[in-house]
C-alpha cells in the first residue's frame, strides 16, 4: 500500500512513473536510490514527482532478482 507523504510509520520514497493497466497501476518509485514497483488498484492514483509514504503487507511483497529478473523466494 502507499499514502501520501503526511502519513506518519511508513518508508519514504518519490514517484517516478505511473502506468495504467487496466484495473491496476503500477507506480515506479526511488526509495534511497533504488528502484521499486509498487502495484495498486486502478482507482488509487498519486502523480508522478510526489513524495509517498510505502506500507508493506509482508504476505503480498515479491522479490526479483536485479539480473535476469529470476522471482526471488522468501
Amino acid at each position: 500500500m502507499m499514502t501520501a507523504e503526511s502519513a506518519e510509520e511508513g518508508i519514504p520514497c518519490r514517484i517516478m512513473l505511473v502506468e495504467h493497466i487496466g484495473a491496476t497501476n503500477l507506480f515506479y518509485v526511488d526509495l534511497q536510490g533504488q528502484r521499486l514497483v509498487v502495484t495498486t488498484d486502478a482507482d488509487f492514483y498519486l502523480p508522478p514527482a510526489t513524495n509517498a509514504v510505502l506500507h508493506f503487507n509482508p504476505a503480498k511483497v515479491h522479490f526479483f532478482a536485479a539480473e535476469g529478473g529470476r522471482n526471488l523466494t522468501l
